[in-house]
């Protein structure tokens, strides 16, 4: 049962998880359809990760990464100065987006299938991982710092202090009022 200070959290994170879902089980199969298998170091990496079905995990390489919204919504963001989210990567199940070739960025997506694995799948992931987001932040979500490799596996230990988040692989984020792109 969450907090009462989360509760409004809750409830945006399971709205967001039942509007967003679909969407992602569709990318999901669009990856897996699309997708390159692993090879074998990548495949080594997800089992040592705890990847259970290393064998479905499948890469598509594509920039920009889709979004759940419609781009109207991304751009009228932009022009209204909000920061809008590029990820280099995301994984929705057994399938991996990346924008680029990288094994870090590769280890931090096999941690989020291991995740997804855990946890059940795609709308049980969605729902803790869009809770943890609106409740600690993205750089202090549990799910995300795990994936970093800033607490361990299914790791219970104290949250970092912001100047040890600096792990190898760094999220973008697009940010309209500073001047670099």
């Amino acid at each position: 049962m969450p907090t009462p200070q989360h509760l409004p959290a809750r409830v945006l994170a399971d709205a967001l998880t039942l509007a967003v879902t679909p969407w992602a089980a569709h990318q999901e199969r669009r990856i897996l359809r699309e997708g390159r298998p692993l090879s074998a170091p990548e495949h080594a990496m997800a089992a040592e990760l705890g990847v259970i079905r290393p064998d479905r995990v499948r890469i598509l390489h594509l920039d920009p990464i889709p979004a759940p919204v419609p781009p109207w919504m991304v751009r009228l963001a932009r022009r209204c100065g909000l920061p809008v989210f590029e990820p280099t990567g995301m994984t929705l199940g057994h399938g991996i987006f990346a924008t680029h070739q990288s094994m870090d960025l590769i280890r931090h997506e096999l941690h989020h299938v291991a995740q997804f694995e855990r946890l059940g799948g795609i709308a049980p992931f969605l729902r803790r991982y869009l809770f943890e987001c609106l409740t600690e932040g993205y750089a202090a979500a549990p799910l995300e710092m795990e994936a970093c490799g800033l607490i361990p596996l299914r790791g219970t230990r104290r949250l970092p202090s912001p100047s040890q988040r600096d792990g190898p692989y760094q999220p973008r984020v697009h940010d309209p009022g500073s001047h670099t792109s």
